[in-house]
């Protein structure tokens, strides 16, 4: 699902194995259902624009080289896809 998640995001190649290169991203669980919520305050503006902005962060994580930041924003980005399905494919 990450490598899934990497192309939704429109990550690199180099940026997606930087990321999925550590690890699973379970550790990360947690905290990114509840940035989720955080993120969720933002839904009247759409589903589409919650993933957009959740990787706008990740894309700024990864140019500042926060690669830890980056795998929470991507933990972040499956909690938001597995509770909002439709924002894959929006």
């Amino acid at each position: 699902m990450e490598t899934g998640l990497c192309d939704l995001a429109e990550l690199t190649g180099d940026e997606a194995q930087k990321l999925t290169g550590q690890g699973p991203l379970d550790q990360f669980s947690d905290i990114a259902v509840v940035m989720v919520e955080d993120y969720g305050l933002h839904l009247h503006q759409g589903i589409a624009k919650v993933r957009r902005m959740i990787c706008h962060d990740l894309r700024g994580a990864m140019r500042s080289g926060n690669i830890d930041e980056a795998r929470l924003l991507l933990a972040t980005l499956r909690e938001f896809v597995i509770e909002y399905p439709e924002a894959a494919r929006t």
